[in-house]
């Protein structure tokens, strides 16, 4: 109900009248109904595909090598993040490593918020422009 409101309260302008304001708002709480419902089936059927997938993953040991090259790969990307700059670094291994929120990391730097996302994007960037020049 709170969005088929909000979504009335954003269209207002768009209400001409022809109907009852009552019809008008009706129809907005059903689309979302319809739209909420399509997206839960959705999400269902996703599930449900991948859930035979992941259980054939789970069940199936890793081979040796994958292993070893996840290995690899992970000493490759930590080696690549160690040479960006300070505090491009230190925001992508705090994120991405210690899985710590933006809003938490903009606290503990004492920085805004918009300072550690534009931190994050740079230094994503240059780790992708690094590594598409290794290829």
């Amino acid at each position: 109900m709170q969005t088929a409101f909000y979504r009335a309260f954003r269209g207002y302008r768009r209400f001409c009248g022809d109907a009852a304001f009552s019809t008008w708002l009706t129809r907005i709480a059903i689309n979302e109904c319809h739209t909420y419902t399509t997206r839960k089936i959705r999400r269902r059927m996703m599930e449900d595909a991948y859930a035979d997938e992941l259980i054939a993953l789970v069940d199936r040991p890793p081979h040796p090598a994958q292993v070893a090259e996840a290995k690899d790969l992970n000493r490759f990307l930590r080696n690549e993040v160690d040479i960006l700059p300070s505090p491009y670094r230190e925001v992508i291994l705090r994120h991405y490593y210690d899985e710590v929120l933006y809003v938490e990391l903009a606290n503990e730097l004492s920085v805004p918020l918009g300072t550690v996302k534009a931190w994050l994007h740079r230094g994503r960037r240059r780790l992708r422009d690094r590594l598409e020049t290794l290829n």
